[in-house]
């Protein structure tokens, strides 16, 4: 269980000269080494640098998880449903049928199919990475698709957004209830995707990004606003990147009954939970179900291993119900 946090305390977190600083000195090397990374901005929009980084990433992501999951959740079976033709169109699907031969779960959870769209700062990561996650899950009773998507260069955000609803048309039949999950900028994709299509589901948001322009100038004090591919999926200009930011699709966003948790921690150097608790600011004044949790001593990846580990039930329950505005 999370830590309480009070109004008064984020206020001196969010003032604190020290929370500054810190990000300033973490990423102080990166600005220093900015020269050498800029050319590689290049060729990523070419996608040679996305194929190096997800290489690479597959060396060490999904051994990463299955360490910290238990190397038994390499062993889930999966079934690969494609949902549009192109390549990284596809969900891979796991039931929890193995883990109740002899134990049926609750009808609840039969009908509920959690959805996890993974980030990568919309240019990189692919569902294999993350399918250690479905293992925790499916011992639970849930049904688990871990979605892949076009990431840039192959498509934009818009793109993805349509991916997203894609892979939810497709995977949704059969079950009463869908859970959408995203991480980092998969939260900022799910959470478009549900305001753009009225999607009814349970959204969990986990150290999301959904102030694209806000972002960018967190990026530019780390010297990474032009090697992300956060500005060109965006749309580059200020005016498109403030279009695929979360006050804009609120304003014309559709009646939504969805319920919306947004799971942050308060030590996260990549986004700040500032882009979190803005949000829920935002999600509430339109009247939505939005609440927020946040883990006093959790970073960027360690909110992502704690759902990955099966706390999902626990960061629904959770959230500060009634926050003032700071």
């Amino acid at each position: 269980m999370a830590t309480a946090i009070t109004p008064s305390s984020l206020s001196q977190a969010l003032a604190s000269t020290e929370f500054t600083s810190y990000l300033e000195d973490t990423h102080k090397l990166l600005r220093l080494v900015y020269p050498y990374l800029r050319p590689l901005y290049r060729f990523g929009r070419r996608g040679l640098t996305r194929f190096v980084v997800d290489f690479l990433t597959s060396l060490a992501y999904r051994p990463y998880f299955a360490s910290v999951l238990g190397f038994s959740s390499l062993r889930t079976s999966f079934v690969h449903i494609r949902y549009r033709e192109h390549p990284r169109c596809y969900a891979l699907y796991s039931s929890p049928s193995k883990y109740h031969a002899n134990h049926s779960p609750t009808e609840k959870k039969k009908s509920t199919l959690i959805m996890f769209v993974h980030g990568g700062a919309w240019g990189s990561g692919r569902a294999e990475f993350y399918s250690p996650l479905a293992a925790s899950y499916n011992k639970q009773g849930y049904s688990v698709a871990v979605v892949g998507y076009r990431t840039y260069p192959d498509a934009s955000v818009s793109g993805q957004v349509d991916d997203v609803h894609s892979a939810y048309l497709r995977l949704r039949s059969g079950y009463d209830s869908v859970i959408l999950v995203g991480h980092s900028s998969g939260s900022h994709v799910t959470l478009l995707a549900v305001l753009k299509h009225a999607m009814d589901v349970t959204w969990l948001g986990l150290a999301g990004v959904y102030d694209v322009p806000a972002h960018f100038e967190f990026e530019s004090k780390r010297g990474l606003e032009m090697v992300s591919t956060m500005q060109p999926a965006n749309g580059s200009t200020w005016e498109a990147m403030r279009g695929w930011s979360l006050p804009s699709w609120l304003s014309k966003a559709q009646s939504n009954t969805s319920t919306f948790r947004l799971v942050h921690g308060l030590e996260d150097s990549t986004v700040p939970f500032t882009q979190s608790y803005r949000a829920v600011q935002q999600l509430k004044g339109m009247g939505a179900d939005a609440r927020l949790v946040l883990r006093p001593a959790g970073d960027h990846q360690s909110v992502l291993i704690e759902f990955m580990k099966g706390a999902m039930e626990e960061m629904l329950r959770e959230g500060q119900p009634r926050i003032s505005k700071l």
